[in-house]
This record gives C-alpha cells, sequence and structure tokens, in this order.
C-alpha cells in the first residue's frame, strides 16, 4: 500500500508540473497567483499529435497554448506618458501584431481631436472585433465618457431603451457620466431613429457612425468607410496597419484583407480577433475551424453557388465561409438557409439584386420583413432575409419557392449585371 501511495505521488507531481492537472480556477486566477506554466516544448506534442513531432507550432497553437496554461491574451497598452513598448509574452508572436503602438499615442497626444473626445459620450457595442477595437482605442486615450454595451450585433439601441428619459439617465447612473459635461453622443453601429430624435429635442448633437444597410430605416446610412475608420477620423486617431486591417476585415471581408497585402495566417488572425470580440474563446474557434474544415468537401453547389443548409449544430456556418473564402481567392458566393434567415456573401452584383426582391408579391408582410445587409461594394458583401412569419398560405417560414426564387434572381444577376433581376 505504501509503494501505491507513493506512486500516486510521484503522478501528481508530474501532473501538476506540466499543469495537467491545472483546475479552471487556477488557470484563470491572477497571474501573481497562477502555478507556472510548464515549457512550452512540453505541450508541443499535445498541441500537434505525438506523430507530427517535427512540424513548427503555428502562430493559433501558440496562443491556444497561452489561453490553456496561462490564461486569456490581455493587450497591455502603456499609458500616455510611458512609450515603451509593451511586454510580449516570449515565444507567442501572432502571425500579425494587432497591438496598438506607442508611436499612435504619442501621435494623438500632439494632434488628437482633444475637444471633441472631451465633450463626447461614445456609445458602443460590444459585438465584433471592429467594436471592441473602437473601445480599445478610447481606452487608450483615456476617453472619459464611453458606454460600451452588450447588444448583439444588429440589435436597435431603441428595442432596449424606449425614452429618452431612461436612456440618458443609465449613461448617468450606470457608466457615471456627467451630462452636464457633454455636447454630443456618438452611436457606433446601433440604430435607433425614435432615440436619436429624442435626444436632439433633449439639445444634444447626435453622431451616426454606421456602414451598413437596414431596410426598415429610410435614411440609409451605408458608407465605403467602415465604423472604425469613422471613428478614427473623427477623433484624429493614426490608423495603424493593425487598425486597417480590423477595418477593412468589418467592411472587405478576406476579399479585401488580401488586396491590402495579408497572407493566410494573418487573414486568420484577424478573423481570429473578430470572433473573439463577438465573445467566443480561441480554443472554440480552432474547434470550429477544424470541424468547418472536415465538411468542405462535401458542400453543394447550386448554380454556381455554394449553398450551406441544415448543417450540422456543432458546425459554425461563419468558419464555413470563412475557410472557403481563404481557400478560393477571389470573391466566394454562399448561400446560407438556415430556420430563421436566408444570407448570403459574395458578389455585390448579387446583393443588389436580393434586396430589390419583392417580398410581398412572395406572401410576405412588410412589417414582418426585416432586410439588411453591408460590407464593400468594391469586394466582398453580405445580407440577410429575416421574416418574422411565413408567407400566407405556408406553415414553413422558407417555402422551397422562396429559397428556389433567392437561387434564380441571383443566377440571374450575375450573367446579366445591367438587368433588374429582383422580380
Amino acid at each position: 500500500m505504501k509503494a501505491i501511495g507513493v506512486f500516486f505521488n510521484i503522478v501528481l507531481a508530474v501532473t501538476s508540473a506540466s499543469g495537467l492537472a491545472m483546475s479552471p480556477d487556477e488557470r484563470h486566477a491572477p497571474r501573481g497567483k497562477r502555478k507556472a506554466a510548464p515549457p512550452l516544448e512540453a505541450c508541443q506534442s499535445l498541441l500537434r499529435g505525438v506523430d507530427d513531432a517535427q512540424t513548427p507550432l503555428l502562430p493559433l497553437q501558440l496562443r491556444l497554448y497561452q489561453e490553456y496554461f496561462v490564461g486569456p491574451p490581455r493587450r497591455q497598452t502603456p499609458p500616455v506618458d510611458d512609450l515603451s513598448p509593451p511586454p510580449r509574452q516570449q515565444g507567442l508572436d501572432p502571425a500579425i501584431d494587432l497591438s496598438i503602438t506607442r508611436h499612435q499615442l504619442r501621435n494623438f497626444r500632439l494632434n488628437g481631436n482633444h475637444a471633441f473626445v472631451k465633450e463626447t459620450v461614445f456609445v458602443i457595442p460590444k459585438n465584433d472585433g471592429e467594436a471592441m477595437r473602437a473601445i480599445e482605442i478610447l481606452k487608450a486615450i483615456k476617453a472619459p465618457k464611453l458606454a460600451g454595451m452588450y447588444i448583439e450585433w444588429g440589435g436597435k439601441l431603441d428595442a432596449f431603451y424606449h425614452h429618452t428619459e431612461y436612456f440618458l439617465d443609465t449613461l448617468r447612473t450606470k457608466y457615471g457620466i456627467p451630462l452636464r459635461e457633454i455636447k454630443r453622443i456618438v452611436l457606433f453601429e446601433l440604430p435607433a431613429p425614435k432615440l436619436e430624435e429624442g435626444l436632439r429635442r433633449a439639445g444634444y448633437e447626435v453622431v451616426i457612425i454606421d456602414h451598413h444597410n437596414y431596410a426598415e430605416l429610410e435614411d440609409k446610412r451605408y458608407r465605403a468607410e467602415s465604423s472604425l475608420e469613422q471613428l478614427m477620423s473623427l477623433i484624429g486617431w493614426e490608423p495603424s496597419r493593425a487598425d486597417m486591417a480590423i477595418a477593412i476585415n468589418d467592411r472587405g471581408y478576406i476579399p479585401e484583407l488580401r488586396e491590402f497585402g495579408l497572407n493566410d495566417d494573418e487573414i486568420r488572425e484577424v478573423r481570429l480577433n473578430d470572433h473573439l470580440g463577438q465573445g467566443k474563446t480561441i480554443s472554440q474557434v480552432l474547434g470550429d475551424r477544424q470541424r468547418a474544415e472536415e465538411i468542405l468537401s462535401f458542400l453543394p453547389r447550386v448554380n454556381g453557388f455554394y449553398v450551406l443548409e441544415s448543417l450540422n449544430r456543432e458546425v459554425d456556418s461563419a468558419l464555413v465561409k470563412e475557410e472557403l473564402n481563404i481557400r478560393e481567392h477571389g470573391v466566394v458566393n454562399i448561400f446560407e438557409f438556415s430556420g430563421k434567415r436566408i444570407g448570403f456573401s459574395g458578389s455585390p452584383t448579387v446583393i443588389k439584386a436580393l434586396e430589390a426582391i419583392d417580398y410581398k408579391a412572395l406572401g410576405y408582410r412588410k412589417e414582418d420583413v426585416v432586410v439588411y445587409g453591408g460590407g464593400s461594394q468594391a469586394a466582398s458583401m453580405f445580407f440577410g432575409f429575416k421574416p418574422k412569419n411565413p408567407p400566407r398560405g405556408s406553415g414553413d417560414l422558407f417555402p422551397f419557392y422562396v429559397k428556389a426564387h433567392f437561387l434564380e434572381v441571383a443566377k440571374r444577376a450575375l450573367v446579366d449585371p445591367t438587368n433588374d433581376w429582383g422580380f
């Protein structure tokens, strides 16, 4: 029995030293209290497989090691007066450095629009990489009035704040913003026509930052510049290569990232940053990416379009579209038929035709239809159709004839872009 006890003590010591016995609480404990991470070399066989011991680790695998054993990566932005480079984790170099640079901070200190920043409340949703970068920049320059809200992509601000007074009171009580000191409110991709009008009546200037199409809004908010580019211009922030990569990803997706000069590893790094901004973890993204790669060769094509329909719930369609665009250079046309929406990403010509479809003729009521989209008219765009109720005479939200109509309209748009096929 004594020999058995000694054996288990040895096993416990080994697993503890390697980090394999580390509990979740220990892994995510403050850095000063966390157990020391095992040497990177000790984990390489776990990350890439025993049979592939000579293959160098990819940047994402290195970051998986960091997340599991060291904790989630934290961008460390130096104070304005501290121009030393931010510390980096040894051996964990990403494919593209997305850090804010000391040069940018110094440039803003000398040339930034400080008066605008001081007098403005920035209301930004925490829902993707572009929005999180905007928040990161505003925190780096110590913007005193910032409200980062957890609102999902496409969410309407006035769906949460029906009354202007309630919204202003929330800024004051929850976010500690002194209303007497502000002249304007910047709404970052948060359409809210009624609330916007109420704020103007209350005496505030309302600045809309957006670049998407919302069919239900009378004022079209599409712009060629991404929302991040608009924000950087307003505050006088000099964009870095990393800032532009994040902005281009949001407005032009992978085709424009490639035109920008990024290689496949760098594109995946920028896309990973976007997924992290949506609330995923690195390990989740890597798992989703692996499952997506496994089904790429089985995807059907109809009329020259990839069709994603009834995917296994364990397969993230966003990662499927991502890998398709990385593997096939140029604009990739992809339809997605899910239980709640019809989506398309790819040719701007097809997007224009889909936006012109007469949904009433298909049996949908106008008040039930939600159509949205965005992207770059010079590269790749996206489109979404989300009806609230099925068309007349059908119990299915998307009957077969509706899907067939979308595919036919898209096909004809590519055949003759000069014709209006959105019948």
